[in-house]
């Protein structure tokens, strides 16, 4: 029997940053579409065309997230489909997809600063002159 892959999910938090809370989870992409978002964002200029297929990309791999909307009848999830994501600001939707590109290059995120500066090591303290006396005698 062979090996069963099972597909991939990764759930992007924005801790710490501008959308703190937002919480967003999607479906690995395929080496193709992987591949076919590079091309279009290395794109110098990019047609309608191409940036329509980069966000049904997204959409196609978008599994859910925690976006609501302020409505006249109240709080309202977005939907994550292409109306959902219609709705949203041109920025904001590139953050969420620089994110999950990180996420699969496998970049890891930033290790904490709690270690503060300790005293120098001994070998940076030690003389590393080489001493002129004569130690034959």
């Amino acid at each position: 029997m062979g090996f069963l892959l099972t597909p991939k999910t990764y759930d992007l938090k924005f801790e710490g940053r501008e959308y703190e809370g937002l919480q967003v989870s999607m479906r690995g992409l395929p080496l193709g579409g992987y591949l076919e978002i590079q091309r279009i964002q290395s794109l110098t200029q990019e047609s309608v065309e191409d940036t329509e297929k980069m966000f049904d990309i997204f959409v196609g791999c978008l599994v859910s997230w925690n976006l609501e909307e302020l409505t006249e009848d109240g709080v309202r999830t977005i939907p994550t489909n292409r109306d959902g994501l219609k709705k949203l600001d041109t920025d904001f939707v590139l953050t969420i997809i620089g994110a999950w590109l990180t996420a699969m290059a496998g970049v890891p995120a930033p290790l904490e600063r709690n270690s503060e500066s300790g005293k120098p090591s001994l070998e940076a303290s030690m003389p590393m002159e080489v001493s002129t006396a004569n130690l034959t005698n």
